[in-house]
């Protein structure tokens, strides 16, 4: 049975791991690098555990972006990784509703979502509204229907 929720402290170097395998990098810098970031608290972590062994992961961090004419919070993702062994079986998109049902339950209005590749995403529902990296905006808690979303690159006069 798969398990979706918060990264437990002991977990975070296998969610080390678990990002290094997805996404292709060398384990001693990374573990350096995320044991400086302020996001590495277990709590900013979902994960989807399966027979005890963390198989996907994300990270969630409260952030702001420019919507229209102004600064608004958002719950940013990240991270998003799936081992190779257990792609392709709606883990990830699992996580991404949960983390979607929390920021809901938190109250965040958006959602932005921060990958370099935005195919899997755009076919999820979500949004790119920037060209450098995908921030997609995801106005609504996964069980509500999907209404018109408003959202524009930000420009010099903001």
């Amino acid at each position: 049975m798969l398990e979706i929720r918060a990264a437990l402290p002991g977990e975070m170097d296998a969610v080390t791991r678990l990002m290094c395998i997805a996404f292709d990098l060398a384990y001693e810098p990374t573990r350096a690098l995320l044991a400086r970031d302020p996001h590495t608290n277990p709590l900013l972590r979902r994960v989807a555990v399966k027979d005890g062994r963390v198989i996907a992961c994300l990270t969630i961090a409260p952030r702001s972006m420019w919507l229209l004419q102004g600064l608004v919070p958002i719950l940013g993702i990240s991270g998003v990784a799936t081992h190779p062994n257990h792609r392709r079986k709606g883990h990830a998109a699992r996580l991404l509703e949960s983390a979607l049902e929390y920021a809901h339950r938190q109250g965040f209005g958006f959602a932005a979502l921060y990958a370099a590749e935005t195919g899997y995403y755009e076919r999820r529902g979500w949004v790119p509204v920037a060209r450098d990296c995908l921030r997609t905006v995801h106005r609504e808690p996964p069980s509500a229907p999907r209404a018109r979303r408003l959202a524009r690159e930000a420009t010099e006069a903001d």
